[in-house]
């Protein structure tokens, strides 16, 4: 796990975070529980009830306020214009004739997208396995992503990824405390169709309906569940999103913009 333990004091923060944060429901379709900071023994606390058992490993150094753990990962990296963008650096001047610029891939996640693995049937071992995205081959529809802490390479369908990107929470009326703070998805739960979400400022993890974040401009999304099943299935790229109605204008091609309601919308 160097790819991530370098950034984490030793220790993946992704780590013990499976499983158990399906049913943690609460007011609003938030729940929560925080980093242990103590070493062992250190408790997760809802807000909505009882400690339960266990803690975060490697985490002590996080404290509230700190910063999105995968946001410092990046940061430290270089990344710049979009998550992990740093990793894959530009190549800069060759010499030669210039080339013509590719035009833009509505359609595609950002090479450099941090993301996980998920749904996979013919490796359900690799379920659950994070790397980054290093090309989109578009004649497949599939991404070439490289494994952490290895040299593995694996091509997989859009389907088959969840990308860690950013959010801002939005519209929780039992605890306005939480509405504007930023966090990172770190997964998704298909038991209460949530997401669960680091927050920066809190340490904590909490677990939000899609309609409680908004994602970042620039984020690659899914359409689902709309009443328009030529829409269905199809990926672009959000825009802007629209607070009066809770929705996204999101750009499919050069030539299409779609508005779209945020809770018909996946990474």
């Amino acid at each position: 796990q160097q790819m991530f333990g370098q950034f984490f004091g030793g220790a993946d923060p992704f780590a013990g975070m499976g499983g158990g944060m399906g049913n943690m429901g609460g007011q609003d379709g938030t729940s929560s529980f925080s980093f242990a900071t103590g070493g062992p023994g250190g408790g997760f606390q809802s807000f909505g009830g009882p400690s339960m058992s266990g803690g975060m490993p490697g985490m002590g150094g996080v404290g509230g306020g700190g910063m999105d753990p995968i946001s410092m990962m990046m940061g430290q990296m270089g990344g710049t214009g979009g998550p992990m963008g740093g990793m894959m650096g530009p190549m800069g001047q060759m010499g030669g004739p210039s080339q013509a610029a590719e035009p833009p891939q509505f359609d595609a996640i950002p090479t450099g997208t941090l993301v996980s693995l998920q749904n996979l049937k013919s490796a359900p071992e690799r379920n659950g396995d994070r790397g980054v995205i290093r090309q989109y081959i578009s004649s497949t529809k599939r991404y070439m992503i490289q494994i952490e802490d290895s040299q593995d390479t694996m091509s997989v369908k859009a389907l088959n990824l969840l990308q860690h990107v950013g959010v801002r929470i939005h519209n929780i009326a039992s605890q306005t405390e939480l509405n504007g703070k930023s966090g990172t998805i770190m997964a998704w739960s298909d038991a209460n169709q949530r997401y669960n979400i680091y927050v920066k400022a809190l340490a904590k993890v909490i677990s939000l309906k899609v309609d409680n974040c908004i994602l970042d401009k620039g984020t690659v999304v899914q359409i689902v569940g709309t009443s328009r099943d030529e829409l269905n299935g199809k990926w672009g790229t959000i825009t802007e999103w629209i607070r009066d109605g809770d929705k996204y204008n999101v750009q499919l091609s050069a030539s299409q913009i779609i508005r779209v309601k945020m809770d018909a919308l996946r990474v």
